[in-house]
């Protein structure tokens, strides 16, 4: 069968019509055999049977005369008959036997040299009135089927040629009416859509035959339709792609301009660390140009200064890890050496998929900005001890008479241990005890005087483990007077076990002053039975600790009670408004919080909280 699958692979290159007629020829041809040879066996069998109806023939017609004649030994009568049935279809031989005398007497017509011979023997039996039947000899009857075989051999030969005749003429009209009707109009289609350019205008292929209404239309116009509906569509998208493009172009181009012309220094890395983009600043920031970044990209890393790579490595690590915008603050060196602040800010960027495609960064030049905010904090660092300063010298009345009240007692009591020596029998217990007040006395003042140099001491913040309660015990200590808090009792309510705090204790201080200071102020209309100052401390959450200070005045005002954290904002009428601002920067400089409530029944309560530190709990 290798012949057979070559000669299919070999008419598969030719053109579809000599493939059609090849495929009609060989269905023809094969369906003309199949019918050829059930028709030839058909008629086959006929003649067999037309051949033993000869031999049944000789048997019903010729036996009985030929009996008789082989009774009366009539020889020239016998042969007669014997040619008689010599002359039927494809019978060629025929034999008389009979037994005469003992000897076996034999009479033939007809010829035995053809090949394909059939025998039958029919027994001669005699009878007449006066005898029994009985047999006087034996007929054999020869027919040959070659007779049969060559009538069917010219009808073969007959059948095959009408029909290859047949076979190859209705080949032929099929191929002249399926080129007529389908292969020359495929011709058409096929030159056409080969003539099909975006760049030409091509009119709408129309069939080279009568057109046929809508309602008959056949399978080549629906292609036609087909092809002239989908030039359409690829003219309206090739349109609309040249007006995307077109647009993409302008966007491109407008990006570029913002990405080249920003003030800022832009890029964007890919997840292979090479740079996509490098916007021009980068030479006004850094002194390196576009092409020194695009050629190293380790360069963005190299710039930073020594003390800023750490944050750097753990900014890109935690940026890779999590996939999310991340954004710092460090320092460069420029290419002529200068150090410039630069605040870095990036974000994943991702296709319409969700794929990574890298990271857009941007670096803005903060060193200005970080000057002023040195500088501010230079000025408030000043003005938190200028205040200081003038909360001290509003109390310099109280101060004073502090002051004096232990003075006056050290005077009192060295006067009369005085007296005391000299007398002749002087009490040694009783100027033991004068002594005692008299270190007593002392070391309040110069504990006094300590506070109050820290309190009027210039200095920067001081971060230090600090002991709340016993901070604000020492604080109660000094100030706890009649003369500071204008006849408020103060009362503690300090939790036991509280964590230490991280702080800076001297601006700690500060902000109690103030907060004291203030509610004495909010009671002074309140009658004295109804002053009281209380301070409690108390574990916020897991990481803070909180103050409060609550006082029985008239409390704040709900519309305004945001406000009174602001600079220059003040509810007195002789008040600056910095005491409550400046505690408010002090305690977020700690990183805790500083806000104010009114209480449910009288009062207002000012809040802070402070980070826990490790360290000895109070």
């Amino acid at each position: 069968m290798a012949w057979l699958r070559k000669f299919f692979l070999r008419i598969d290159h030719y053109p579809l019509s000599y493939r059609t007629l090849v495929y009609v020829l060989l269905c023809s041809s094969t369906f003309t055999l199949i019918a050829t040879a059930a028709q030839l066996y058909i008629e086959y069998r006929r003649d067999v049977s037309n051949l033993h109806a000869s031999i049944e023939f000789i048997k019903n017609s010729y036996l009985a005369p030929i009996s008789a004649s082989v009774y009366k030994i009539d020889s020239e009568h016998l042969k007669l008959q014997l040619n008689g049935a010599l002359n039927l279809t494809d019978i060629v031989h025929l034999t008389v036997k009979e037994p005469r005398r003992g000897r076996i007497i034999e009479t033939s017509v007809g010829d035995l040299t053809a090949r394909n011979l059939m025998r039958r023997d029919f027994t001669i039996s005699y009878s007449d009135a006066s005898l029994q039947k009985r047999n006087i000899g034996t007929l054999t009857v020869s027919a040959s089927l070659d007779g049969i075989y060559q009538r069917l051999w010219s009808r073969v030969l007959t059948v095959l040629v009408t029909n290859a005749i047949k076979t190859f003429l209705a080949s032929a009209g099929i191929l002249a009416i399926i080129y007529w009707l389908i292969t020359r109009h495929l011709n058409q289609i096929s030159n056409y859509t080969e003539s099909i350019h975006p760049a030409k205008q091509v009119a709408p292929l129309a069939l080279k035959r009568k057109p046929l209404p809508p309602s008959k239309a056949d399978e080549l116009d629906r292609v036609v339709s087909s092809i002239n509906a989908l030039q359409n569509r690829v003219k309206e998208d090739i349109a609309r792609r040249q007006t995307y493009q077109e647009r993409l172009r302008q966007a491109k181009q407008k990006y570029r301009t913002v990405a080249d012309y920003t003030y800022d220094w832009e890029y964007w890395v890919k997840t292979d660390g090479s740079l996509e983009y490098v916007s021009p600043s980068c030479e006004r920031m850094s002194g390196y140009s576009v092409q020194d970044f695009k050629k190293n990209p380790e360069l963005l890393g190299e710039i930073i200064v020594a003390e800023d790579k750490g944050i750097w490595a753990a900014h890109n690590l935690n940026r890779e890890k999590n996939l999310k915008p991340g954004e710092l603050q460090l320092r460069i060196r420029r290419k002529d050496g200068e150090i410039r602040w630069i605040e870095h800010v990036c974000q994943p960027v991702r296709d319409t998929q969700g794929v990574l495609l890298g990271f857009r960064a941007s670096n803005r030049d903060i060193t200005e900005r970080k000057q002023a905010e040195l500088n501010a904090l230079r000025d408030r660092a000043e003005l938190t001890h200028v205040s200081r300063i003038a909360t001290l010298g509003e109390l310099s009345a109280a101060l004073a008479h502090e002051l004096n009240q232990p003075l006056t007692a050290i005077l009192s009591n060295a006067q009369a241990a005085r007296r005391f020596l000299n007398e002749e029998m002087m009490d040694l217990d009783e100027v033991k005890e004068i002594l005692d007040d008299i270190i007593n006395d002392d070391k309040r003042v110069a504990d006094m005087i300590r506070r109050l140099r820290k309190l009027m001491r210039r200095k920067d913040l001081e971060f230090t483990s600090i002991n709340l309660n016993q901070l604000i015990r020492r604080f109660a200590e000094l100030f706890n007077r009649e003369a500071f808090t204008k006849n408020v009792p103060l009362v503690l309510e300090l939790a036991e076990g509280l964590p230490n705090v991280q702080g800076d204790e001297v601006h700690l201080d500060q902000v109690l002053l103030n907060l004291i200071l203030n509610a004495a102020e909010a009671m002074e209309t309140v009658d004295r039975q109804l002053k009281e100052l209380r301070i409690w401390t108390v574990k916020h959450d897991e990481k803070s600790v909180r103050v409060s200070v609550r006082d029985r005045g008239p409390g704040f005002d709900e519309a305004l009670i945001e406000r009174i954290f602001e600079a220059f904002w003040s509810t007195k009428p002789e008040g600056m408004g910095m005491g409550l601002s400046i505690c408010k920067s002090i305690i977020e400089a700690h990183g805790g919080r500083l806000w104010a409530e009114n209480n449910p029944d009288q009062g207002a309560t000012v809040s802070f909280t402070l980070p826990i530190s490790t360290g000895n709990e109070a």
